[in-house]
């Protein structure tokens, strides 16, 4: 396996694989999604290609404005097979 982290690519067709779920956490509210067969993260019937954007989707839904923020460090992920773990341990594929 290659040992790369995810900060060296960031992106999420190469990070993740169909069925991954992703999560956000802010103010105790949650937002999940999962990994599509096109490698997009989709949740609300909406598709992200950044995790950065699902990360400021979520926040400004809760907090009713504009917040940035940055998805890789905020994020977590799990597979079927997995418990929750910081995106930015995930190891590239």
């Amino acid at each position: 396996m290659n040992r790369e982290l995810v900060k060296g690519f960031r992106a999420l067709k190469k990070a993740f694989v169909e069925g991954d779920i992703i999560r956000h956490i802010y103010r105790k509210n949650v937002k999940a999604g999962t990994i599509d067969k096109k490698g997009y993260l989709v949740s609300d019937e909406l598709s992200f290609t950044s995790l950065s954007t699902f990360a400021e989707y979520h926040k400004n839904s809760v907090a009713g404005r504009p917040i940035s923020t940055n998805g890789w460090k905020e994020c977590e992920w799990k597979n079927k097979d997995t418990y929750w773990r910081p995106v930015y341990s995930k190891r590239s594929l």
